[in-house]
């Protein structure tokens, strides 16, 4: 809900800010015009209320730099997956070596395989064995096909604030509408009436109500899926609820997974490491090859092996096929990153993202403005609200209008994207991300007050 009344006011200021952003970004503009006409007018990588996204003609370090000639600092990252900053050097090494031995092979290229298996599994507590998909959603997809055959039950349940990719079975619930349709509440256009019946919706940092859900089904759950830090909102999980949501999984012989695609890189194993509680099952990618199409499922060797032959050389009970599931360029650009992520990059993350949040909450109280800022270690959000963020019912006070209005303002300032924090961010990239935040509120508050 806006304040004040202040609905005309707020009209003329986003219509102020899109007529801003048309003319700092006309080549933008006129590509968008002649992609249109080919592919359907829609992008979720730019603020909603701009008309058209930014088009790019490189990126280094922290900057984007787009075909208008602007220089912009990047705080989305590649959709948080570019903790070491644009244009890293190793890794486009070693993408360029590897493109010299081929570019796709259809067999294993054993030795990057396992280097980037043998990672993961060192690193993360969680992870015995692991596998690789292209995608997020597909590594979350087969996740759950794996719990399903492990337990020999159907039914899934999932925080209902919780995001995990484009497949049916998990899009589906409340966290959905702001991406979809406004009028969306659950079931999103598309999808299939049964998937209601397939996943149980639980409260998110509600322990007694998500208890009472998982019992009353608990025969018949084959995973309980969870984000241990919101993608969202980056809103943590209670660590309270994370351990409840353990207990009920042991009690039960629940399969718990958690999705840490957007916040694998918050500690060098993981969020389960930072908070604690380790799930049966891990799907993460983003971070783990820095850009390059590549995620993972991974966890107990037990459940895993239902993916592979048994000692008798019996066929898999789920079948982990695809053209593209273990990517040889893909693996080496993995191999790059992780080599480099070691507990020194996790330090000097945390404390960016630190500094960078307690400077933004800083800019927020010295202006008085209704501003929750949300975050763990590199991770970062803000939402205009007034009401303390901890659960379900409390991200539904979020005015997710007037946060596009100070997305479009900070990006017509050369501030793109939200969230994330990188190796390449320093304090300069902070004092002009909060400078031009100021700005912004500012703006919208004079617009609210009409």
């Amino acid at each position: 809900m806006t304040m004040g009344g202040g609905d005309r006011g707020l009209a003329d200021l986003e219509a102020a800010l899109v007529a801003e952003y048309r003319e700092l970004t006309p080549r933008s503009a006129e590509q968008w015009k002649q992609l249109a006409e080919l592919t359907p007018a829609s992008f979720l990588s730019a603020p909603g209320l701009a008309p058209y996204p930014i088009f790019t003609e490189r990126a280094d370090g922290a900057h984007l730099y787009d075909v208008d000639g602007r220089e912009l600092v990047d705080f989305f990252a590649a959709h948080s997956g570019g903790i070491l900053g644009h244009n890293n050097p190793a890794i486009k090494r070693a993408i360029s070596d590897e493109l010299e031995q081929g570019l796709i092979f259809g067999l294993v290229r054993s030795t990057r395989e396992y280097e980037v298996a043998a990672m993961l599994a060192e690193r993360i507590p969680s992870v015995q064995k692991v596998r690789f998909s292209p995608t997020g959603s597909e590594a979350v997809m087969r996740a759950l096909r794996a719990a399903r055959a492990f337990t020999g039950r159907e039914l899934i349940a999932k925080t209902d604030a919780g995001y995990h990719g484009n497949h049916d079975l998990v899009w589906y619930g409340p966290a959905i509408a702001h991406v979809q349709h406004p009028g969306t509440r659950e079931l999103a256009p598309g999808i299939s009436r049964s998937v209601a019946d397939e996943v149980v919706l639980l409260p998110f940092n509600d322990i007694a109500g998500s208890t009472a859900l998982v019992e009353q089904q608990a025969d018949r759950l084959a995973a309980i899926l969870v984000e241990p830090i919101l993608g969202m909102s980056h809103l943590p999980a209670d660590v309270e609820y994370l351990q409840a949501l353990r207990a009920l999984a042991d009690r039960h012989g629940i399969v718990l997974v958690f999705d840490e695609m957007i916040c694998l890189a918050v500690a060098r194993g993981g969020a389960q490491e930072l908070f604690g509680v380790t799930p049966d099952l891990t799907t993460a990618g983003k971070t783990v090859a820095h850009g390059m199409p590549l995620s993972f499922y991974g966890g107990r060797a037990d459940i895993m092996d239902v993916t592979g032959r048994d000692a008798h050389r019996a066929p898999p009970q789920v079948i982990h096929g695809g053209t593209y599931q273990r990517h040889n360029v893909s693996l080496a650009a993995a191999a790059a990153a992780l080599r480099q992520q070691d507990e020194a990059l996790f330090q000097r993350l945390q404390a960016t993202g630190a500094q960078l949040r307690d400077a933004l909450a800083a800019t927020v109280a010295a202006g008085g403005w209704p501003v929750q800022v949300t975050g763990v270690s590199h991770l970062w959000d803000f939402h205009w609200t007034g009401v303390p963020l901890h659960d379900t019912r409390s991200l539904g006070h979020i005015d997710h209008r007037i946060k596009a209005a100070i997305q479009l303002s900070l990006l017509n300032q050369g501030i793109y994207g939200i969230g994330v924090v990188t190796d390449a961010h320093r304090e300069t990239h902070v004092r002009q991300l909060c400078a031009a935040f100021a700005s912004s509120v500012t703006r919208v508050s004079a617009a609210l007050a009409r």
